[in-house]
């Protein structure tokens, strides 16, 4: 037999397709055509022995000899079509047992199915999905309708009309058939009707055919479960989501819950992208996601909804927890809130969280969203914890704007909620995030009143991260005996609290401070007391900063093949871990290194490779150091005006900073270069 199934969800164009290729396709079958609809108007299926019934009368066979059983109806339909060339279409089938009563024993007659189901059980049968419109199509189908120069006079209307009807043709259709019946509406006025969410479907209904009543035919065949999902995953805002997300939705186990989920999917009501190297990625369509709200409004009540996004924001707390505890060897560095998590077994847990950094960045968006879901529920405990433990991601990345922006919602609401500890929080973080803008007295305005408030609630670990973002402040502005003292202060209290990640990244500042001072011993000797840290805390990226920092030590007296080794330690451990800052920063040093050892042009490309990196990451810091050093190979090479500009390059960076340690060292840099290109190029003496 030849059967070809179309597939796609309701009002993509199943049916208008398969009649099309009917009417196109009559000449090739002289004995006729059969049509069935295989579900009634009120979206119960239409029984298989009822369609057999009427294909026979068709056929010729009067009532009083129709068959009375279903396998005689359709032994009989199969020999009446056997030599005969027809086309059968069956339009809307809801599975392979209904539609396999109504197959012809012959592949004279081939059948032509259309379902918002992938009927993959049918045997032998080829499918064809079929997807909303591009654009491009959709402006054609209005085009044909309005006319084209209705539509392309209000193009920028057309193209929002075609986003909020979600290109799916039958909503496209309708709205320009509104528009045709009423010529003097302009687009932009249905566009305007259409924003609002709470009409929309209303909208999209003309001539007794609308998007809603076909959603809700599919709505109602649903198993219970699958229709109480379908309600809930309108509560999440986020544009796609994980399978795991149903497990909390429905307070069910991971596993019962994805199979309700693939129910959904089967049924066209939720979209899943598959792209490689990442994890399935489910989303609702636009106006899928409208109708689903409405079914959360008639069925769920506001407390029964408070309590389901309660779990599913605490699941997320849950799992970005996790996630940074496997990115960063441990819970270091980190404090968090009382807002309870709710459990997923182990195995998920691995499965979701095989590479953490990936995780992170395949979930950045829909976590934003939760952070204001959270904030806007009240959940000012869950926001905070949530919003800190994200810093994992917005710092190696350089994602900045997100920090920003999840930091300022839930401080709004632990400020309402009087929540002071989550305030601190906030504030330490807010403060942390100035330090990587090098908006230095900023930072200073936000850590101050964090680490009051963090002494006020008795949090010894929060004032301690807090000391330390202070000092850090203090050395960059070049203030090195108050940062000495601050980070010995933060030390004592970090290894009351067991934070053996952040004594290791203060012990490494203090060895910094030695090296500036000149005192490579006693920057050695701490920073081997940072390494010992670190390795207590199995922290890799704050290993590969120390070990930048001993690399540097190294060149401070000459010790090349030293630096070499422990550079090149670090550059591996920072690729491997996914951290472009420490990246630009070890390559910095190996550049060095080159340079020492007479490789002007090899350390050259290396830190242009850097300051690439360092760009893209928004490190300030690291780019004005890159560029410094630039323009100490650039000297080398006697090409003392790129060396200027290499050299002015780090000056503006350092005086946006307020970095007036690193300005000062630029500074004489840039003196020495011009002494050697006004000496270069002095005329020679005449004697």
């Amino acid at each position: 037999m030849r059967i070809v199934s179309i597939t796609g969800r309701g009002g993509v164009g199943k049916t208008t397709l398969a009649v099309h290729l009917g009417h196109s396709l009559a000449k090739r079958f002289p004995d006729g055509q059969m049509f069935a609809k295989l579900r009634g108007p009120s979206a119960q299926p239409i029984l298989p022995a009822r369609i057999l019934e009427r294909f026979l009368r068709s056929l010729g066979i009067p009532g009083s000899a129709m068959p009375q059983t279903i396998e005689e109806r359709a032994e009989l339909f199969r020999n009446l079509i056997a030599d005969r060339r027809m086309l059968i279409v069956l339009d809307d089938a809801i599975d392979e047992e209904q539609v396999r009563w109504l197959l012809p024993g012959s592949s004279n007659c081939p059948v032509l199915i259309t379902s918002r189901s992938r009927l993959a059980g049918l045997e032998g049968a080829s499918s064809v999905q079929i997807d909303v419109f591009s654009t491009e199509q959709a402006l054609e189908l209005l085009s044909r309708i309005l006319g084209a120069e209705r539509v392309h006079s209000e193009l920028p209307s057309a193209l929002q009309l075609i986003e909020l009807c979600g290109n799916l043709a039958l909503a496209l259709r309708i709205v320009a058939a509104r528009l045709a019946a009423r010529p003097h509406w302009p687009l932009s006025k249905m566009v305007a009707r259409l924003r609002d969410e709470s009409q929309r479907l209303d909208e999209l209904t003309h001539g007794g055919v609308g998007v809603r009543a076909g959603l809700a035919m599919v709505y109602q065949g649903l198993p219970a479960d699958a229709q109480r999902l379908f309600r809930r995953l309108s509560m999440l805002e986020a544009a796609e989501f994980s399978s795991w997300v149903a497990a909390p939705l429905l307070d069910v186990a991971v596993a019962e819950a994805e199979d309700v989920l693939e129910i959904l999917v089967d049924a066209q009501l939720v979209d899943v992208e598959v792209v490689r190297g990442r994890r399935p990625r489910y989303r609702l369509h636009d106006l899928v996601r409208v109708y689903s709200q409405e079914c959360l409004a008639e069925h769920e009540n506001t407390a029964e909804r408070s309590v389901v996004l309660g779990r599913v924001l605490s699941t997320w707390l849950l799992l970005v927890e996790e996630a940074h505890r496997r990115a960063y060897g441990g819970d270091h560095t980190l404090i968090h809130g009382d807002a309870p998590r709710l459990a997923l077994d182990a195995s998920v847990l691995d499965r979701e969280l095989d590479d953490p950094l990936r995780w992170f960045e395949d979930e950045r968006a829909s976590l934003i969203t939760a952070v204001r879901q959270a904030a806007g529920a009240g959940l000012d405990e869950l926001c905070w914890d949530l919003a800190l433990t994200l810093v994992t991601l917005f710092e190696m990345y350089g994602y900045f704007d997100d920090w920003r922006t999840t930091h300022e919602i839930a401080l709004a609401v632990t400020r309402h909620n009087d929540n002071r500890r989550g305030q601190a929080a906030m504030l330490y973080s807010l403060g942390a995030l100035h330090m990587f803008e090098y908006k230095l007295d900023e930072a200073r305005g936000r850590l101050g009143p964090a680490c009051e408030l963090f002494r006020q609630v008795g949090d010894v670990h929060g004032e301690a991260l807090a000391l330390r973002n202070l000092a850090f402040v203090d050395r960059i502005q070049g203030r090195l005996d108050e940062a000495m003292a601050g980070y010995e202060k933060a030390l004592v209290m970090l290894s009351q609290v067991n934070d053996s990640t952040a004594e290791a990244h203060v012990l490494s500042n203090m060895a910094q401070i030695h090296l500036d001072r000149g005192l490579i011993a006693e920057g050695k000797e701490t920073m081997a007391a940072g390494l010992a840290a670190v390795e207590r805390s199995g922290n890799r990226r704050v290993r590969a900063q120390i070990l930048c920092r001993l690399g540097e030590a190294h060149l401070q007296i000459d010790e090349v093949t030293e630096a070499e080794y422990v550079f090149t330690q670090a550059l591996e451990t920072v690729r491997s871990v996914g951290d472009p800052v420490g990246e630009c920063y070890a390559l910095r040093g190996l550049a060095m290194v080159r340079s020492r050892q007479g490789s002007h042009d090899a350390a050259y490309e290396m830190l242009e490779e850097a300051v690439g990196i360092a760009s893209q990451a928004r490190e300030y810091l690291a780019i004005g150091r890159i560029q410094l050093s630039l323009g100490e190979v650039a000297a080398d090479k006697g090409s003392y005006e790129r060396a200027k500009e290499h050299i002015d390059a780090a000056l503006d960076v350092f005086g946006r900073m307020q970095a007036t340690r690193w300005q000062k060292q630029a500074s004489r840099l840039m003196s020495e270069v011009c002494a050697a290109s006004d000496a270069a190029y002095a005329p020679a003496s005449t004697g």
